[in-house]
């Protein structure tokens, strides 16, 4: 039977039966699935302070004749290889004398060949940290939001790998990139905030781009896709009919970084080593008393510890919201459109 027609429950089964005749992991049940395979999160259980990681299993068992989520995966291991040098891309964790490649005993269902095995992120999707965003009453200070667009732009991997004439492309969603740890890397964008991490290559291809208009080109789609990632951010906690360029605690920097069109209403052409420097710059210089002193209509609160709070609130310990991304986005259209000036 493939491992696509099989229960979640009863596949983790079927997968603990190979780790028990191992004895070094324990299997902590399904996490998700997608197009291609199954996801399952598994524990050590040999050592003193207990470690997690998942293991992605594509669909099909190897007495199928043709496995094309096996592709997919091969993919996936290839840019994670390729990728283990980037800080904002999930860890590929190799498995010495892996369980799952010794053959079972007592009618174990065989496991198709390709599963890859990755570290455990614990904090949730960005997808989830945008909803319960949008279900707070107050909005968000703006050195939360400037840390994650910096944060974001590094998760990013077509931005780690800078090729002059191919360009890796990836069709991504808020599910794919996940908040990890805070890193001790010592960079501001991740004193305040977790790290953000992509954590699904199965998509990943090399696209030629034979011209520096083509790559330019590439690049201003990756910005606008960021753009549209972060800015349901803005909105979060804030009067819908109310337009944000006469809102007095967003900082405008930022929405003019999101939205370059604000304004002028024509964006203008934005470089990835723009962005950069201008969020690090920003993050390295606007504390909370430059938004006290700079912007004092506001009321948010831009303190560390107000951040931490929040991270707290909606990273952390979590609770649960809602509405669905989708819901979110069409709220927005719809407000954004019924706006006047």
């Amino acid at each position: 039977m493939a491992y696509s027609q099989v229960d979640p429950v009863e596949a983790a089964k079927n997968i603990q039966l190979y780790f028990d005749q191992d004895g070094r992991y324990a299997t902590e049940g399904f996490v998700s699935h997608g197009t291609a395979g199954h996801v399952y999160r598994i524990k050590t259980t040999t050592e003193a302070k207990t470690r997690r990681r998942i293991v992605k299993i594509p669909f099909g068992t190897d007495d199928d004749a043709a496995v094309p989520s096996r592709r997919n995966f091969l993919t996936e291991e290839a840019g994670l290889k390729a990728l283990q040098a980037a800080m904002h891309v999930v860890n590929k964790l190799d498995t010495p004398d892996d369980p799952l490649g010794k053959p079972v005993p007592g009618g174990a269902t065989s496991i198709v060949k390709g599963w890859v095995y990755m570290e455990w992120l614990e904090n949730g999707t960005l997808e989830q940290f945008i909803r319960r965003a949008m279900g707070r009453s107050a909005p968000l200070p703006n050195r939360l939001i400037w840390r994650l667009l910096l944060c974001r732009k590094g998760s990013l991997p077509q931005w780690t790998v800078l090729l002059e004439v191919d360009m890796p492309s990836h069709q991504d969603s808020y599910c794919s990139v996940m908040f990890g740890h805070f890193p001790s890397d010592n960079l501001l964008e991740h004193e305040l905030t977790p790290i953000l991490k992509m954590i699904d290559l199965g998509g990943m291809e090399r696209r030629s781009t034979p011209t520096s208009f083509a790559w330019d080109a590439a690049v201003q789609r990756l910005l606008e896709f960021l753009s549209q990632e972060i800015e349901p951010l803005l909105f979060a906690g804030r009067n819908p009919d109310f337009l944000l360029k006469y809102d007095p605690s967003l900082d405008l920097d930022l929405y003019r970084l999101i939205d370059p069109s604000m304004g002028s209403g024509e964006a203008e052409p934005m470089s990835l080593q723009y962005m950069e420097e201008v969020a690090a710059d920003v993050i390295l210089t606007r504390t909370a008393v430059w938004y006290r002193d700079n912007m004092p209509r506001s009321s948010l609160d831009e303190t560390d510890e107000a951040v931490l709070r929040i991270i707290q609130e909606l990273v952390l310990e979590p609770s649960k919201p809602k509405d669905t991304v989708a819901d979110v986005m069409q709220a927005l259209i719809e407000g954004i459109e019924s706006l006047t000036i």
